[in-house]
């Protein structure tokens, strides 16, 4: 550990800790105190750290609003304002977001699915796009007002530098802006099929955001919602807890725990 102040590290621990349950040090170069928090995320937060990264993945992971979570936490004791869970959600959304990307970087199958769904901000209806593979990971997702070459455009590049890999094949509907955003981005050997009927499995998995975001009943922040669905597209069954690793894949209820103690343990390791 370093010293927040001047990098230094030569450093004393204290025996004390923060009310908090803190780890406090102090500088023997600068005389300075410090804790384990300072200058990290978590300073001036007034809750430990597990009760936040609880808080926080109650939300995105499952279908409940700010004041759900509150609900849950006050039955155990722990009286959290909604809007601090609301605060701690944006306040996290992107380090974790960008880290799991990271997890996730050339881990796709050859064939990609894209389509785009609606998502209320402000009353109005904003674009979506999302991209999956053949075996149900989510690829990327890109929120966008509008629903045009342009805005398919901007999400393919962003697919191609996040995963940093192209496919085989990918299928989309027959809206012309694929059409159009394919021949700009993508190169010509890969395949692009317009046929609906191979289109059907995003379809479906659009309900999961559909059901995470219907308790909020919409967003009012453009930024916000884009922070918060790319946060939630990383972070739900279909990536990080998903348990199986491909379609129609067959695991006991032990495995199935299993693997979700052992994510959940990923999950914290964000956190830290």
């Amino acid at each position: 550990m370093k010293c927040y102040h001047c990098k230094s590290t030569n450093l004393l621990h204290l025996k004390d800790k923060t009310s908090l349950g803190c780890e406090q040090y102090r500088c023997r170069e600068c005389n300075r105190r410090f804790n384990e928090r300072t200058g990290t995320r978590f300073n001036r937060l007034q809750y430990p750290a597990d009760i936040v990264m609880l808080a926080v993945l109650y939300y995105i992971k499952y279908k409940l609003s700010y004041r759900d979570v509150s609900e849950i936490f006050l039955e155990r004791g722990f009286q959290i304002c909604h809007e601090e869970i609301r605060r701690w959600a944006i306040l996290f959304s992107g380090d974790i977001t960008l880290l799991l990307r990271k997890r996730r970087k050339k881990k796709s199958t050859g064939i990609w699915h894209t389509d785009e769904t609606y998502i209320t901000v402000k009353g109005v209806w904003k674009y979506l796009y999302r991209c999956i593979d053949n075996n149900g990971e989510l690829v990327d997702c890109y929120l966008s007002n509008r629903r045009n070459a342009a805005a398919a455009t901007q999400f393919f590049k962003g697919t191609r530098d996040v995963i940093k890999k192209w496919p085989r094949e990918i299928n989309t509907d027959g809206h012309c802006c694929y059409a159009i955003a394919v021949k700009r981005v993508l190169p010509k050997k890969i395949k692009h099929n317009v046929l609906k009927n191979k289109n059907n499995m995003i379809e479906q998995s659009h309900r999961q955001i559909k059901q995470w975001y219907y308790p909020m009943k919409g967003f009012g922040n453009f930024d916000v919602a884009s922070m918060l669905c790319n946060f939630h597209e990383e972070v739900n069954i279909n990536n990080l807890f998903r348990p199986t690793k491909k379609r129609n894949q067959y695991l006991s209820l032990n495995t199935r725990r299993e693997i979700f103690l052992e994510r959940l343990c990923v999950f914290k390791s964000l956190f830290a």
